[in-house]
């Protein structure tokens, strides 16, 4: 065999390990860069050729998200209470709040997300936003109706 062969065929071999090296759900990318110059010696010429591989650029598809991230919770807001007083849902869901306000003009307020809604007597309020602040966040009723209102807090945990 011929020593550019050797070498064509080296390159090539070298080239499918880099490619097999990289995930198959990642997209390849490598450089080779050669050069070459003559060697005389005597009476023979012989040429040197100089092959420069560099690592693979092995680059991640943006992984698909799930199809659906929302997180539906029903809430009921009545005097003092929140039932469910703790809501877990996952850092980026989008989080609808279905509300109902039980015994009187209810609110909901979770500032850390923008959230600030007044709900009348037996009427639904729907809320939604996406959890995109990972901790335990707060969430109260803003509307004061006498004594114990202070006690009307609940929690959102994102995690």
């Amino acid at each position: 065999m011929k020593p550019k062969q050797i070498i064509l065929l080296s390159i090539m071999l070298l080239s499918v390990l880099f490619i097999v090296g990289c995930n198959s759900e990642s997209a390849v990318d490598i450089d080779i860069e050669s050069s070459s110059e003559k060697l005389v010696t005597g009476n023979s010429v012989a040429e040197l050729i100089t092959i420069e591989i560099s690592e693979p650029n092995c680059v991640d598809k943006p992984k698909l998200e799930k199809l659906d991230t929302t997180k539906e919770i029903s809430l009921n807001a009545r005097n003092f209470t929140f039932d469910p007083d703790f809501i877990v849902v996952n850092y980026g869901d989008v989080v609808r709040l279905n509300i109902r306000a039980v015994g009187g003009v209810q609110g909901f307020a979770l500032e850390s997300f923008g959230v600030w809604e007044r709900i009348d007597p037996r009427e639904d309020a729907v809320i939604e936003f996406v959890a995109d602040k990972k901790g335990t966040f707060e969430f109260y009723n803003p509307y004061a109706a006498g004594r114990g209102q202070d006690s009307m807090i609940g929690n959102l945990i994102v995690k």
